[in-house]
């Protein structure tokens, strides 16, 4: 989960960004424990 939010990245599109974000979006959905455990520390 860090390395997807540490890895910057320039978009040249919107679209791309849009993109990223809804799967970033998804693998979070996926992973709510783990989530949930790093937000609790």
């Amino acid at each position: 989960m860090k390395e997807k939010i540490v890895n910057n990245v320039l978009y040249s599109r919107v679209q791309d960004i849009r993109t990223n974000v809804r799967k970033f979006v998804k693998q979070l959905g996926e992973r709510t424990e783990e989530v949930i455990d790093k937000l609790c520390v």
